[in-house]
């Protein structure tokens, strides 16, 4: 009875002429007048994470799910009879890792090597492999709805694009780089 008495501003239900039913109902009242209202039901957009980098003027981005490591060049120790776009062979983390130069892989001209220049580390089947790119922008996100289909891709191993900094970049699909046939012929003729 103290606390209806307090809430009907110090009547007693009797008094105030309310019954039990009526003291619900202005309960509901007050409750709905101060109430906050539902929350807003937001559609959560999914996203993907890609690596943007530089080789040569090229800026493309590649799925993070195909990058296991973002490292700084390794001292190498040289392959004969290879082509020039293999740069070499590297220790990375215990596990003997073939380097390639990206830039001269695709471009024909070799990466600078820089305080900005990484390699992509990779996996192919059990192999490690790493792609020297001139440089990483880092780890960014990106709406699904974003991508678009390249109607004349740059690169073979491009067929979408993502757009970065309101540029649409090409997204670089290691997948496709590694089972072409062109990346897999190292042997120098």
């Amino acid at each position: 009875a103290v606390c209806c008495e307090i809430c009907l501003g110090g009547l007693t239900m009797g008094q105030a002429g309310v019954g039990v039913y009526g003291y619900l109902q202005w309960l509901v009242a007050l409750a709905s007048r101060n109430a906050a209202g539902m929350p807003e039901e937001h559609v959560v957009e999914q996203t993907w994470q890609g690596v943007v980098y530089r080789v040569g003027s090229q800026r493309l981005i590649t799925p993070l799910s195909q990058v296991t490591a973002i490292l700084s060049p390794p001292k190498v120790v040289r392959v004969p009879g290879v082509k020039p776009w293999v740069h070499g062979l590297s220790n990375l983390r215990g596990e003997l890792t073939a380097i390639y130069d990206l830039g001269m892989f695709l471009y024909g001209k070799p990466t600078q090597i820089s305080r900005e220049t990484v390699v992509l580390v990779t996996r192919d089947g059990g192999t490690n492999l790493a792609l020297m790119v001139d440089k990483s922008f880092g780890i960014r996100r990106f709406p699904e709805s974003g991508r678009r289909p390249l109607a004349n891709p740059p690169l073979d191993y491009c067929v979408e694009s993502a757009e970065f900094e309101a540029e649409m970049l090409p997204i670089f699909d290691l997948n496709r780089l590694l089972e072409s046939q062109r990346f897999s012929d190292v042997v120098a003729a």
